[in-house]
């Protein structure tokens, strides 16, 4: 909690530990990004057969919403990879939240670390 009070060594080590860190936690996200965006193409697709199976067993024309939950209501499939996808957009919130704290954290010491540089220089 007080950086200015650091050494330039444990400044050094805190630029280490938070940027390495930061750096771990943008290969994670991207990784459950990619999981994500799989998930999402294949749920999309899962649904799109559904509406269209469930519009050509309907003589009547249906409201988009109550179809949407007939598929879900009748897909167990559906209803799964539904969750799934919820459950990676939340992993991906989080992750992106420890990544943007381990940045800010980061930007604070390197901004302590520019000043020391600069205070010496004028020196």
């Amino acid at each position: 909690s007080d950086l200015s009070g650091q050494t330039n060594q444990q400044l050094e080590q805190y630029l280490t530990i938070y940027g390495g860190f930061k750096a771990y936690l943008e290969a994670q996200l991207a990784y459950y990004e990619s999981k994500h965006g799989v998930l999402e193409a294949t749920y999309e697709e899962a649904l799109s057969k559904m509406l269209f199976s469930l519009s050509q067993k309907y003589a009547k024309k249906l409201t988009k919403e109550v179809m949407h939950g007939e598929a879900i209501a009748s897909s167990p499939q559906l209803k799964k990879l539904r969750q799934d996808l919820i459950e990676a957009e939340a992993l991906c919130r989080r992750v992106q939240g420890l990544r943007d704290s381990y940045k800010a954290a980061y930007d604070t010491v390197s901004r302590i670390v520019a000043l020391r540089i600069s205070v010496k220089q004028e020196q």
